[in-house]
């Protein structure tokens, strides 16, 4: 039997697409070594993998990093902290690499120390894009993510000497390469998998070293809780798992209040709101698979999870981009047919209606191209590439 070693990074938005693609490893006679943190450890042993969690006696420092990625003004803070995270862990990662001699390494895209690991013992290793990648500098891509993080990047600055620093301690202690702001976003290897329609990657036709498998995480299992449904048309709004937005919120709330639809609004780790009317039901989590495909209309800040169940149950959306990637998104949406972005939060509610009328309806074709998954055929792609590089396969 091969061992395959799956990096993941400690996201719902990162992990739940990966958990089909994982458990069809495993179907495959693969075993399959899934790192993570204890929040998702009954996700993954679900798949049939093995659990590992991250060697750090410092729990927070893995939060830290996790809230840190969704922060779209202290980008530089975030990769500090990856670089940190990874000169901590290389070392009892890279022990336990010799005694498992895995076949291939499997990262997540924005998991440094996963690509670090592969790097260093000189393993085979792919990475898997969860949303929006640049393949170069001057892609179409490229050029959207530096106009939505321009001002990232300028609010930053404060970090940018940490940043240098904590870099130039990976790169000496272990003669790192491919540190560029790209390469640290995204870590690209020589084959890569991707947990979303080609259809909403800018110029997915010019990509050639990628596999499109579909939205994955549609296929995901949710321990989150279940609740009644409304008896009247409802709107469900969600921030997703980690942004945090206390102005998009109480916006939802004051301009719905007493509306003739009823909420579900998901407020994640924000803190609830007081002074909810009777029409707007708040929770931090339900099971979304559960509930989404009732809904009449789903606003959202743009996640690519969230995105593809609205795609998949036939609704509209209206997004309220936060981070650089969700207004790609949104404009991805906005471009295809498949609803609008929000631009101006005071006309929420006027968006929304006009969403709602005329019947949202999506062409059976594009429908089929936006939702179709080939987690069978990305199996297949795996064990072609594990193929090619001859060597580490275990007996």
């Amino acid at each position: 039997m091969q061992t395959i070693i799956y990096f993941g990074t400690p996201a719902h938005g990162h992990v739940n697409p990966s958990l089909s693609y994982v458990e069809k490893l495993v179907a495959r006679n693969f075993q399959v070594i899934y790192y993570a943190t204890p929040e998702f450890q009954q996700e993954i042993v679900q798949t049939g993998a093995e659990f590992r969690a991250y060697p750090l006696s410092i729990k927070s420092s893995l939060q830290d990093l996790t809230d840190s990625l969704t922060d779209n003004k202290h980008l530089f803070r975030a990769l500090t902290l990856s670089l940190k995270l990874t000169t901590a862990m290389l070392p009892e990662l890279l022990n336990d690499i010799k005694l498992l001699n895995p076949a291939l390494i499997i990262h997540d895209c924005v998991n440094l120390v996963g690509r670090l690991v592969a790097e260093l013992s000189d393993r085979p290793a792919l990475s898997f894009y969860p949303f929006v990648f640049i393949d170069h500098v001057g892609d179409k891509a490229s050029r959207l993510y530096a106009r939505h993080f321009s001002q990232v990047l300028f609010f930053g600055l404060s970090d940018l000497f940490p940043f240098l620093k904590a870099k130039a301690k990976v790169k000496k202690l272990y003669h790192a390469k491919r540190l560029s702001l790209i390469d640290l976003n995204f870590n690209q290897e020589a084959f890569n998998l991707v947990s979303f329609s080609r259809l909403l990657q800018p110029e997915s036709h010019l990509q050639k070293n990628y596999f499109f498998i579909g939205p994955s995480a549609s296929l995901r299992r949710s321990e989150s809780q279940e609740i009644e449904i409304p008896s009247r048309p409802f709107i469900y709004a969600t921030l997703g798992t980690v942004a945090k937005d206390d102005l998009f919120i109480d916006e939802i709330i004051r301009q719905f209040a007493n509306s003739s639809f009823d909420i579900i609004l998901i407020v994640g780790k924000n803190k609830f709101p007081t002074d909810i009317p009777k029409n707007i039901h708040v929770y931090d989590y339900v099971n979304q698979p559960q509930v989404l495909p009732h809904a009449t209309l789903v606003l959202s800040t743009g996640g690519m999870n969230t995105i593809n169940e609205a795609i998949r149950a036939h609704i509209p959306l209206l997004i309220y981009p936060g981070q650089g990637e969700q207004r790609i998104n949104a404009d991805q949406v906005e471009s295809l047919k498949l609803g609008r972005r929000l631009k101006n939060l005071k006309i929420l509610k006027k968006e929304a209606e006009q969403l709602l009328h005329p019947l949202f309806q999506i062409n059976d074709e594009l429908y089929h191209a936006l939702t179709d998954l080939q987690l069978d055929e990305a199996v297949i792609q795996t064990e072609k590439y594990l193929a090619t590089t001859k060597h580490y396969i275990n007996t």
